[in-house]
């Protein structure tokens, strides 16, 4: 998929397939494993999956000078359902800018696998990304793993990755509780919360905010 130049888009995946806004046109297109950012663009592609197995492998290349792109997800995997998502930003231009933030919750016998990249190429000085991928592991049956990777071919660059595979913290349950909330309140508190970092990233646009509003709904 070619981005159009100069321009500001944003593409949702909510699993089964895309939706792709630019400017006020809204229309559904195929699902893309390659989006090329030309100069002086912006890009927010929205991962919002939920109850659904789902495998993606997407690349994110960043051609022309002065474009950034922000990868952005929340999912929510239970049941035997399984999430896989392969992701890559790769930096060719100089001044190109990144940041990949995902976040999910895993239940019952359910798993997630995250593979993110940084990748910078030598002629991509001056670069920056970020990758941040973290999972919240509800049930003992559950599974996740996350491989994050930097490959940077030049010094005048800045990236880092962080992950982390953790459960709710006792001590929030419990001083939810001691305040008078169930166990089912107090679960979908502390889930809201760790999400909620994203879900301010994404926005205020509406495809977006429809499809959050589903994602809570199910």
């Amino acid at each position: 998929m070619k981005l159009k130049q100069g321009a500001e888009h944003l593409i949702v995946d909510v699993g089964g397939h895309m939706v792709h806004v630019q400017g006020v046109a809204t229309r559904k297109k195929k699902i893309a494993s390659d989006v090329h950012v030309p100069a002086d663009t912006n890009l927010e592609y929205v991962v919002i999956w939920n109850d659904q197995t789902v495998k993606r492998e997407l690349v994110i290349h960043l051609d022309g000078e002065g474009e950034h792109a922000d990868l952005l997800g929340v999912f929510w995997a239970n049941g035997k359902h399984v999430v896989k998502l392969d992701s890559t930003v790769a930096h060719h231009a100089a001044n190109t800018t990144g940041n990949c933030l995902i976040k999910g919750v895993v239940d019952d016998e359910a798993e997630a696998h995250l593979a993110g990249m940084i990748q910078i190429d030598g002629e991509a000085n001056y670069s920056y990304n970020q990758l941040t991928e973290r999972l919240m592991m509800l049930s003992d049956e559950c599974r996740g793993t996350l491989q994050p990777e930097l490959e940077i071919l030049t010094n005048e660059v800045k990236a880092s990755h962080a992950t982390t595979i953790a459960k709710p913290s006792k001590e929030d349950a419990f001083y939810l509780q001691s305040r008078g909330l169930g166990q089912q309140e107090t679960e979908t508190m502390l889930v809201e919360g760790f999400l909620n970092e994203v879900v301010i990233e994404m926005g205020e646009n509406e495809v977006v905010k429809e499809a959050l509003e589903r994602f809570g709904g199910q």
